[in-house]
């Protein structure tokens, strides 16, 4: 996603959720950050902790394109309201997502208790 979103602007910000009450969250967010840091295409890191916060920074940066998972097409998300940025839907047709990685370390957890 984050190769695929640089290839469509010059400078790649990206908002790290501190406070995220929608998912249960494997990593810290020092964990998280850091693993953001060390990515190529990053040129911007930064964090909020409010959907509020999140519309303040889209704002006060003058985002003209933002990046968000294809499964968000036409479904709301936050700031889909807001006029003069473009959307840009990035494919999920990969097999990496936090999602499997929960399930296949459960999954292999599990079985390793039952052994």
């Amino acid at each position: 996603m984050l190769r695929e979103s640089r290839e469509h602007c010059d400078h790649l910000v990206v908002g790290l959720n501190v406070r995220p009450v929608t998912k249960q969250i494997m990593q810290s967010v020092v964990e998280r950050y850091t693993q953001l840091q060390a990515v190529k295409w990053v040129d911007e890191i930064v964090p909020y902790g409010t959907e509020e916060e999140l519309i303040d920074l889209i704002h006060l940066y003058r985002v003209d394109i933002r990046f968000i998972g294809e499964d968000y097409r036409d479904k709301p998300f936050t700031g889909d309201q807001l006029e003069n940025i473009e959307i840009f839907y990035n494919r999920r047709d990969h097999r990496f997502s936090s999602t499997g990685l929960k399930a296949h370390v459960k999954e292999n957890y599990e079985k390793d208790n039952r052994e």
